[in-house]
């Protein structure tokens, strides 16, 4: 049987749907396996969108993780940022000419992209609010308004719930955090101060300096690479739904409970160096399925 001949098998969470009505069931997996073969959980969604019921699955089933969250065993993660050297070539390095123009040349405020209507972060609720105080674009499934066209490369801030989350992951200065607001309507006006004062505003970019953007390989390369390296290597997940479901760090209604909190806005200033200085933007978009990136400040 081929599945008893692989190195690796993955189990891919999202293709479990028809698990309940018996399409794909444990059952089907193989009763007996090689003693190097590997069981490899993946998922590039956060836990409330895991379709496999995780609680049926043994003891001991799962040997590596392949999921956004950095401490999986291989990473699934989208582009990554890393510091500049001397030896980046200028072909890596953003032309900082090109990202001053483009951010002159900017007309609008904030925009929306979204296709998760309604989150466990409930964000939507704290974008109704600040659509209050200022103007905010709003494009994708969830607002019947499609882009049939989306350039990769914007020169946008990321607007975000949870300012802990980013803080030692994203480069210096590069997003803006909901929650170091003492409510929707001051970050409205804070972001109204930065579309009158362009040095402020510009000051967001500065990290396009010092980073370069590298573009991941195919996430199979990854863990073929990691399967080489540790080909004697042997680790066990006793129990995949405490590691996936029950030590995720999400924070449910977290966009409400920062809609009005008694807080005083100050900026808090991010470390120059990061813990891991291979940014992900994969991990930045999910972060434990908790915050998504809420809107981009245009």
């Amino acid at each position: 049987m081929f599945v008893n001949d692989a190195d690796a098998v993955l189990f891919y969470s999202r293709s479990w749907i028809y698990f309940k009505i018996g399409e794909i069931s444990i059952k089907d997996v193989p009763k007996t396996r090689n003693r190097d073969q590997q069981y490899v959980f993946v998922t590039n969604e956060p836990p409330n969108l895991t379709l496999l019921d995780l609680k049926l699955v043994p003891f001991g089933f799962f040997n590596l993780t392949m999921t956004y969250r950095l401490d999986s065993d291989i990473p699934y993660v989208y582009d990554r940022f890393e510091k500049i050297t001397f030896d980046t070539p200028s072909s890596q390095r953003y032309d900082w000419s090109e990202v001053e123009e483009a951010v002159s040349q900017k007309t609008k405020s904030i925009l929306q992209l979204t296709t998760n209507c309604r989150t466990l972060s409930r964000r939507e609720a704290y974008v109704e609010k600040l659509k209050q105080f200022i103007s905010v674009t709003q494009k994708g499934r969830c607002f019947q308004h499609l882009c049939s066209v989306w350039e990769e490369e914007q020169e946008i801030v990321p607007i975000v719930l949870k300012d802990s989350i980013y803080r030692t992951i994203a480069p210096p200065n590069s997003y803006i955090a909901a929650d170091n607001f003492s409510s929707p309507e001051q970050l409205a006006k804070y972001l109204k101060h930065l579309e009158e004062d362009h040095n402020e505003y510009i000051k967001y970019f500065e990290w396009r300096r010092t980073y370069k953007r590298v573009k991941r390989q195919p996430i199979v390369c990854d863990l073929c690479k990691f399967l080489h390296q540790k080909k004697k290597f042997q680790k066990i997940y006793e129990n995949i739904y405490e590691w996936w479901i029950e030590n995720a760090t999400c924070h449910d209604d977290y966009g409400i409970i920062i809609n009005s909190k008694n807080s005083t806005h100050q900026r808090i200033q991010q470390p120059t160096a990061n813990a891991d200085p291979r940014i992900n933007s994969r991990y930045l978009q999910k972060t434990y399925g908790a915050v998504d990136n809420i809107l981009f400040h245009l």
